[in-house]
Order: C-alpha cells, then structure tokens, then sequence
C-alpha cells in the first residue's frame, strides 16, 4: 500500500512542476505585442520545426551592412492549418515581414505576416495573446 502512495506523491509532483514549465513556455513577454515594424530582406533560412518555426532573415539598409534577423512563428500544426508549408519560405527569397518587435532592442520579433516581393501573402498569422494592446490595458472586447 505504502508502495502505491509514495508513486502516487511522486505523480502529482511530477505533474504539477510539469505544468508551471508548460506555462512558462507560452509566455510572450519578449515581444512588444502593442507594437508592430515591417522589413524586407532576404530569407537566410526557415526552421520549420516544432514548438516554434524561425525566419531568419538578412536586411541591408541603404548605407548599411547586411544585419541578420530572426523571427519567431507559430507550430508546425498551427502553420499547416493556415496553409503555410516546409517550403513556403526559401533561401534567397526576398520578403516583406511585419512583425513585433523584441522588447530589448535586438534584431527580431514575432511574426505576424510575410509577404513575396510581387505581393502575393505568405504568411498571416493569428494574433498572440495581447497582441494590439497597450502594456497593461484591457484586453479586446469580445466580438
């Protein structure tokens, strides 16, 4: 009986510092959700990879050296639904990427769309949570 109790204790330990790790993982904090910037560059690499897929992208602006950015996207199964594939992206491909920028100022941020030089979309991501409100304002009314 003791035997079945102590696996029973270690379970719910388990599961429960489980759980706080899982939360952790879904925060956004590092983004500027009420915030948006666009750049166009050239597609280094797309990591098409679980739980978060990664643009990396090379931006020259006028005068300036080639700086490298990176993009957080959303999950394979959540890009797959919204028809965006392993090849969707390639290197040497020029995009146009709105995204919200990293709150410390580095290069990079969460995508939020990407699009092909002639125009056509590529990508057009949900919304994070808090996306489109300012720091510590109520969240949007429900429609």
């Amino acid at each position: 009986m003791s035997h079945k109790l102590g696996s029973a204790a270690i379970l719910t330990i388990g599961l429960a510092a489980s759980a706080g790790g899982a939360q952790a993982h879904h925060s956004f904090a590092m983004f500027d959700l009420a915030h948006t910037a666009t750049l166009t560059g050239t597609v280094t690499e797309w990591q098409w990879t679980n739980p978060h897929s990664w643009l990396e992208l090379t931006v020259t602006k006028p005068g300036g050296a080639p700086t490298q950015y990176s993009f957080e996207s959303r999950s394979i199964y959540l890009l797959m639904r919204a028809h965006v594939h392993r090849k969707t992206l390639y290197p040497g491909q020029v995009v146009t990427v709105t995204y919200n920028p990293l709150r410390d100022g580095e290069n990079g941020g969460s995508l939020v769309s990407a699009t092909a030089q002639d125009g056509t979309p590529l990508i057009s991501a949900p919304p994070r949570p808090g996306a489109g409100r300012p720091p510590g304002g109520p969240p949007p009314a429900a429609p």
